[in-house]
């Protein structure tokens, strides 16, 4: 079992490498939660329940765009952005997911959707965001990387990211967007100035004080605004907070099912 960490101030990420605060945690995750799906009455719906709720209301009323960024690479920011995206739509969000990671894009096979137009088409101008998101089987648009660059820092400077994300926030209520590692390459920096917000992912343990620093720093420098930061991969225990979650969860399962039997 993984467990997620609710959102937290971004000085938190600082201590990535260091043992959990509680408070930080919120729910067990399964470990094969590298999908994008909807499953009700289980811990990994009620950890996005919670991560939902947090970013709703850390966030202005006028913030509806938010960056997904990690320092590194495997930090989870892709599933949880996925996963996000479905919470958001089950409660009658009108949500997209982009995938501006043109290295290593996930979001078209967690989605399921087709890679053959996609974000790297927007960026040239051979079309329009309209003609490339996608509405998904689980609820939210999704508009995939499509086919990978030569050069996906070239394309982050043509000026078409821009209109991009304001047509976006035309149509959509929120608009998530993930991101390459932030100490990999610069195309992250290049999109911060035309998105409203920043959720800063890092996994546990899998940083240093300093390489979490460090890509906040950059977030910063770019003129990013980050509302919180999510621990991801914290090894379960067996605290009685869980213990009681998990229990109440089951719970709600069984009492629905008598409900409906069918």
């Amino acid at each position: 079992m993984i467990r997620l960490g609710a959102i937290a101030d971004a000085p938190a990420a600082l201590a990535a490498a260091k043992p959990a605060p509680k408070e930080l945690t919120v729910a067990d995750v399964p470990a094969t939660a590298g999908s994008a799906r909807s499953a009700p009455h289980t811990m990994m719906e009620e950890a996005f329940r919670t991560l939902r709720s947090k970013l709703l209301l850390r966030a202005p009323s006028d913030v509806r765009t938010f960056l997904f960024a990690s320092a590194r690479p495997g930090e989870g920011k892709s599933t949880i952005a996925a996963n996000l995206a479905c919470s958001l739509a089950g409660v009658q969000k009108r949500v997209l997911l982009i995938d501006a990671d043109l290295r290593r894009p996930a979001a078209h096979r967690l989605f399921q959707v087709s890679n053959t137009r996609g974000l790297t088409d927007v960026l040239r101008g051979t079309c329009a965001g309209a003609d490339a998101w996608q509405l998904s089987g689980r609820g939210p648009f999704v508009l995939p990387c499509g086919p990978l660059p030569d050069d996906p820092q070239a394309l982050f400077e043509t000026g078409h990211f821009a209109k991009l994300m304001a047509d976006a926030r035309r149509q959509f209520d929120v608009v998530l967007v993930d991101s390459a590692p932030l100490l990999a390459v610069a195309d992250t920096t290049l999109m911060v100035p035309h998105i409203d917000a920043a959720v800063f992912v890092v996994r546990y343990g899998g940083v240093t004080e300093g390489e979490a620093a460090l890509a906040l720093e950059r977030l910063h420098g770019a003129g990013g605004k980050v509302v919180g930061c999510v621990l991801s991969q914290v090894a379960a225990s067996d605290d009685g907070f869980h213990s009681y979650a998990s229990d109440y969860v089951k719970s709600d399962a069984r009492a629905a099912s008598r409900r409906d039997p069918s």
